[in-house]
């Protein structure tokens, strides 16, 4: 994984490189450092993550290679967070995904009428992902006095990046 990592981002990691130009069709260097600078920032650990204990480069490198190692991960848009942007990331383990959850046809209590759930990933008829059904602990946690449940997140709160290979192996599973 050090190899995948190294070699598709690089030891930086992904960088912003700003092609902002002036009417006159000459780069904004103002404007470009501006944003450039503002973008590292954003990803330092204070601010990328709402843990607050990864940097830009760290969620990279974590998002190359976790589709290869546990099959898959979730990233979390979280707007309005409390830091100077008002935005971060989430990263949740691909189990707290309940791949075992399955709705043929959603009631109002479980999802929009007409959808499915598969595999904890609810879709409408087109097969577009419309939300996901996490768990708000992990399933791992030892400590399950708090008992565990499900939450629907909105589809377009969440980056579901997975291993084609992982799902389909899950999905013979289900049958």
């Amino acid at each position: 994984f050090k190899l995948l990592r190294n070699n598709v981002l690089g030891w930086q990691g992904m960088r912003l490189e700003m092609k902002v130009k002036d009417p006159d069709g000459s780069l904004d260097l103002t404007a470009n450092t501006s944003i450039e600078d503002g973008w590292e920032k954003w990803g330092k650990k204070k601010n990328c993550t709402v843990a607050k204990n990864l940097s830009w480069r760290a969620v990279c490198w974590l998002v190359v290679t976790a589709p290869g190692r546990e099959g898959g991960v979730l990233v979390r848009k979280v707007p309005g967070f409390d830091n100077e942007f008002g935005f971060a990331l989430q990263l949740l383990e691909i189990d707290m995904l309940d791949v075992y959850y399955n709705v043929p046809n959603c009631g109002r209590d479980q999802g929009t009428p007409g959808n499915e759930i598969r595999m904890g990933v609810e879709v409408n008829q087109w097969r577009e992902p419309i939300a996901y059904h996490l768990w708000t602990r992990h399933p791992g946690d030892y400590n399950s006095a708090a008992g565990f449940k499900r939450e629907r997140i909105p589809a377009s709160e969440i980056i579901h990046l997975r291993s084609e290979e992982h799902t389909s192996e899950l999905q013979s599973l289900r049958h």
